[in-house]
C-alpha cells in the first residue's frame, strides 16, 4: 500500500512540475522572451497551489472520507476534458502592446492550465491524508519525499532530456498520457483508502492531543514566505544576463524542491545544524558577488548564488519540518506553507517590481533567510541594542571607505573596494552565533556598497517594468552615456558634442553594421529599412534623407529613453523630420506580421533580452516571416553577440533549411584597445538573404559559419539553448 501511494505522489508531482517549464516555454514568445513571464507564471502556480491546498483542507475537514474520495476522483476524471494543454492560436493576434502584460499572462495561464494544475496541486495533502487514515499512520510526512523526488526528477529532466529531444507538441502529448496514468493510479489509491479508511476524523488513540496556535501558524507562514520570495528573486537576478529559458528557470526551483526532499527524510543527509553552521560562509561569499556586481564567469557566479540559496532555504524548510504537527493537522500545515509560498511569490512578482527600480528582492530575501537561522543558544535569540548598532557601523564603514577612495581619486580601483568589503565581512562574520545581527550586517554592507558605481559607471536614471531593469549610466571616464539592460550595455553615446552623431558600441562605422549600411547605400537609394530593437538609437545614425525606417521595439521604456534628448540624441538628430520614421511598440514577430509583404530592403534584427536574442526570433518560422517582408535582393542582418551562447550554428542550420546564403563577421578579435577607449565594443553580426548576389560585394571578413554536427533546426515547436553554450565564456 505504501508503494502504491508513493507512486501516485511521485507521478502527480512529476506532472505538476514538468508542466511549469512546458507552459512557460509556450508563453515566452508572446512577451518577447522577458524573464518576467516566468516570475508571473510562478506567482500563478503558487496561487493555484494555495487554492488546491484550501480545497484539500476544506474537503477533508467538512466531508466524510468516502464522499471526499469520490469527489476528488470525479474531479480527476473531469480534468481530462481540459486536455491537451495548448495555447490558443489567436493568443498572439490579441496580445496587448505597450501595457503591462502580467494580467494577460495570468488570464492566459488560467485558460491554458488552470484546471489541471489546480487538481494536481491538491494531490499531495489528499494522498497523504488518505494514507494516514487507511494505514493508521500518524506521521505520513515521509511520503512527502516521493512527491518531491517526482518534482526534482521532472525538473532536472526537462532541460537535459526533454527540451533537447522533444518538441512542444510531443511534450504535451506525453504529459497527457502521464495524466491518464495518474487517474488510474489515483483510482487505485482511492479504492484502497475507501475500504480501509477510519469511520470518522477522530485522532489516533496513540497521538497526543495537539493545539496549533496562531503564533505557530505565523511561524510556518514566515518560514515558507522567505524561501519562496528568495526563489523568484534569485531566478530574476541570475537569469537577467542569460536567457528567459526553462534551462535557467529550472535550477533554482530544482534546488528549492530538493530542500524539501532533504528535510522531510527520516534521516536527512544534511542536518539542520550542519546547514545552519555553513550558511554564513556561503551568504558572505554571495554578498561579495552582489556588492561587486559580478556576472562572470557564469558558472562561478551562478554557483555562489545557488549555494547560498540552497542552504538558506534548507535552513528555513528544516525548521518547518522540525515543527511539523501530527497527521491530524497535516492539511492545515500544508495550507499555511502554501499561504507563505503564495505571499512570497506575490512579493517578488508584483510588489517588488512596483517598489524597486532594480532586483532588490534578491538581496532582501537573502538577508531575511539568513536571519531565519536558529540561534546556537538561548542568548543568541534575544535581541539587544548591539544587534542594530553593529550593522549600522558596518554600513558607515563601507560607505565611508568608498567616499574616501573617491576623495583620493581611487574610486575606480576595484581592488581597494574589495579590501574594504573584506574588512567589513570579517568583522561581521565574527558574530555568526547571533543570526539577526549577522543578517542585518550583511544587509548593511550591501547598503554601504551601493555607493560604489561598479564597472558600468554611475547610474543617472533607472526604471523597472515587466520587461526588465533599464538604466542609463555615465561611464567611469565621464565620456559616455550608456543604456543598460540588466548588466548588459545596449547602446553608448559620447557626451562630446563633436561626436554626438558617431555610432558607438556594437554599431561603429568600422564594424560589421557599418559595412552592412555602406553596401545598402551603394546599391539602393531611398531604401526602406526595418530595425528590430531600438536601444540608444545608434543604428538610426545611418539613416539618409529619403529613406523610410520602421522601428520595432518591445519595451516602451526604451522608446522613451531613446527619444529623450536629455539622455540620447541619436534618434532626434537622425530624424528631424519624423515622417521618415515610424516606431511600432510590441513584439517583432507579432507586429511584423502586419507589415506589407516584400517591403524592406534591409531588416536589422538587434532585439535583446539583456544579453541574448529571444529564442522565438531565431526559429525557422521567424525567418520565414522575415523573408516574406524583405524586398527582392533584400538583406537580413542579425546582431548575435553574446557572452555565453554561440548562435552561429543555429543560424547556419536555419539557413540550410531555407536555402539561404549566410555570412558571419566576428569583430571582437579586431577591436583594438584604442577603439575600446573611444567607445567601440567588438561584436558579432550575421547577414543572409535568398539572393546570393546580395551578399557578393561584402568583404572577406564575412565567413560562412560552419555547420555543427547534430545541431537541430530551431522551430516554434523545438529549441534547446543547452546545445549552443559557449564553453569559453562560462
Amino acid at each position: 500500500m505504501t508503494r502504491w501511494f508513493a507512486l501516485a505522489l511521485f507521478l502527480s508531482a512529476a506532472l505538476l512540475f514538468s508542466v511549469e517549464p512546458l507552459v512557460g516555454k509556450m508563453l515566452t514568445p508572446l512577451v518577447g522572451g522577458a524573464i518576467a513571464v516566468w516570475i508571473t507564471a510562478m506567482l500563478f502556480f503558487q496561487a493555484l497551489l494555495l487554492a488546491g491546498y484550501v480545497y484539500a483542507h476544506a474537503s477533508i475537514r467538512y466531508l466524510t472520507p468516502r464522499v471526499q474520495i469520490g469527489l476528488h476522483l470525479a474531479l480527476l476524471f473531469f480534468t481530462i476534458f481540459f486536455l491537451p494543454i495548448t495555447i490558443a492560436k489567436d493568443a498572439a493576434a490579441s496580445w496587448p502592446t505597450g501595457a503591462n502584460p502580467a494580467p494577460h499572462v495570468l488570464l492566459l495561464l488560467m485558460k491554458t492550465v488552470g484546471v489541471p494544475f489546480f487538481v494536481l496541486s491538491s494531490s499531495a495533502p489528499i494522498l497523504q491524508h488518505w494514507f494516514s487514515k487507511s494505514a493508521r499512520e500518524n506521521d505520513p510526512y515521509y511520503l512527502y519525499i516521493a512527491s518531491n523526488l517526482g518534482s526534482v526528477l521532472a525538473l532536472a529532466a526537462y532541460p537535459i532530456a526533454i527540451e533537447p529531444h522533444l518538441g512542444l507538441a510531443a511534450q504535451t502529448g506525453a504529459w497527457q498520457w502521464g495524466f491518464f496514468a495518474l487517474v488510474l493510479v489515483f483510482a487505485g489509491c482511492g479504492g484502497l483508502a475507501s475500504r480501509r479508511v477510519l469511520p470518522d476524523e477522530t485522532p489516533h488513540e496513540d497521538a497526543p492531543a495537539e493545539i496549533v496556535t496562531w503564533k505557530r501558524r505565523g511561524f510556518w507562514t514566515l518560514l515558507a514566505f522567505v524561501p519562496s520570495a528568495y526563489l523568484l528573486g534569485v531566478t530574476a537576478y541570475v537569469t537577467q544576463d542569460v536567457a528567459a529559458l526553462p534551462l535557467f528557470w529550472v535550477l533554482p526551483l530544482l534546488l528549492y524542491l530538493l530542500t524539501f526532499v532533504v528535510v522531510f527524510a527520516r534521516k536527512p543527509v544534511i542536518s539542520l545544524q550542519v546547514a545552519s553552521l555553513v550558511t554564513p560562509a556561503a551568504v558572505t561569499l554571495c554578498m561579495g558577488v552582489i556588492a561587486l556586481h559580478a556576472n562572470s564567469p557564469l558558472v562561478a557566479v551562478t554557483a555562489f548564488h545557488m549555494v547560498a540559496f540552497f542552504l538558506t532555504a534548507l535552513v528555513c524548510h528544516g525548521r518547518l519540518a522540525a515543527d511539523r504537527p501530527s497527521a491530524t493537522h497535516l492539511t492545515e500545515f500544508y495550507l499555511w506553507l502554501s499561504i507563505g509560498g503564495a505571499l512570497g511569490g506575490l512579493f517578488a512578482a508584483l510588489v517588488a517590481p512596483a517598489l524597486f527600480d532594480s532586483i532588490l528582492e534578491c538581496p532582501i530575501a537573502l538577508v531575511l533567510a539568513t536571519a531565519c537561522r536558529p540561534p546556537r543558544d538561548a542568548d543568541g535569540g534575544k535581541l539587544v541594542l548591539a544587534d542594530a548598532i553593529v550593522p549600522l557601523m558596518l554600513a558607515l564603514l563601507v560607505g565611508a571607505g568608498i567616499l574616501v577612495l573617491a576623495h583620493l581619486g581611487k574610486a575606480q580601483d576595484d581592488s581597494l573596494f574589495e579590501i574594504v568589503l573584506l574588512v567589513a565581512a570579517f568583522v561581521n562574520y565574527r558574530r555568526t552565533d547571533r543570526p539577526v545581527r549577522f543578517a542585518l550586517g550583511i544587509g548593511a554592507i550591501l547598503i554601504g556598497a551601493s555607493l560604489h558605481d561598479g564597472t558600468l559607471g554611475h547610474t543617472v536614471y533607472a526604471e523597472r517594468n515587466f520587461y526588465g531593469v533599464l538604466r542609463v549610466t555615465r561611464d567611469r571616464t565621464g565620456k559616455f552615456l550608456q543604456i543598460i539592460d540588466g548588466d548588459t550595455v545596449h547602446g553608448t553615446q559620447s557626451t562630446d558634442p563633436a561626436r554626438k552623431r558617431t555610432p558607438l558600441a556594437y554599431y561603429a562605422r568600422t564594424g560589421p553594421l557599418g559595412e552592412v549600411m555602406d553596401r545598402l547605400h551603394a546599391r539602393k537609394a531611398n531604401a526602406h529599412v526595418a530595425l528590430v530593437g531600438l536601444g540608444a538609437g545608434a543604428t538610426t545614425t545611418y539613416a539618409r534623407p529619403g529613406e523610410s525606417w520602421d522601428i520595432y521595439e518591445l519595451n516602451p521604456a526604451v522608446v522613451v529613453l531613446a527619444e529623450d534628448p536629455h539622455y540620447f540624441t541619436y534618434v532626434s538628430d537622425s530624424f528631424p523630420n519624423r515622417e521618415d520614421m515610424r516606431v511600432i511598440v510590441g513584439d517583432a514577430r507579432i507586429e511584423l506580421a502586419h507589415a506589407p509583404e516584400h517591403t524592406y530592403d534591409l531588416l536589422v534584427l538587434d532585439a535583446f533580452s539583456s544579453d541574448t536574442i529571444p529564442v522565438h526570433l531565431l526559429t525557422e518560422e521567424a525567418f520565414e516571416l522575415y523573408l516574406r517582408k524583405l524586398a527582392p535582393g533584400g538583406v537580413l542582418a542579425l546582431h548575435i553577440s553574446n557572452r555565453f551562447v554561440d548562435l552561429a550554428p543555429v543560424l547556419a542550420r536555419v539557413a540550410d533549411a531555407l536555402h539561404l546564403d549566410i555570412r558571419v563577421r566576428d569583430d571582437r578579435p579586431r577591436t583594438t584597445p584604442e577603439q575600446v577607449k573611444s567607445g567601440v565594443i567588438g561584436s558579432i553580426w550575421a547577414i543572409c538573404g535568398r539572393d546570393p548576389t546580395a551578399l557578393a560585394d561584402f568583404s572577406d571578413m564575412w565567413k560562412r559559419p560552419p555547420s555543427k554536427v547534430g545541431q537541430r533546426l530551431w522551430t516554434d515547436d523545438f529549441s534547446s539553448v543547452l546545445s549552443v553554450f559557449s564553453k569559453s565564456e562560462r
